[in-house]
């Protein structure tokens, strides 16, 4: 399975952390895919990726817009994030995402709009 997860919020949790590194050594093809711009410091995600065994070449940036157009192009299965309305766009347009870690707060906020 090809497998995605947002960086900050999701995978910069370390419960996160150890459901990526059991994918990655159920040999799941793991992936982060970040809103960060590609010239952003990417250190810390490079980082965490190397101590899970994601390749530094399978972080994708979105530029600040929203995932799911790299979802589909990537032709991932599934993908793990702490936005509600990045997780709603993808389930949305037929993907699979799920929500972690989420700020029920904004969730309420958006909901309400």
């Amino acid at each position: 399975m090809k497998v995605s997860f947002d960086f900050d919020g999701c995978l910069s949790e370390e419960f996160v952390q150890q459901i990526a590194s059991a994918m990655v050594s159920a040999h799941h093809d793991v992936w982060v895919i970040t809103a960060r711009c590609e010239t952003s410091y990417l250190q810390d995600i490079i980082d965490i990726c190397a101590e899970i065994g994601i390749n530094p070449y399978q972080i994708i940036t979105t530029e600040g817009a929203f995932k799911v157009e790299k979802y589909f192009k990537n032709n991932f299965d599934l993908h793990f994030d702490d936005n509600w309305t990045e997780v709603f766009i993808i389930n949305e347009r037929g993907g699979k995402a799920i929500l972690v870690n989420p700020d029920y707060e904004e969730v309420f906020r958006e909901i309400q709009i």
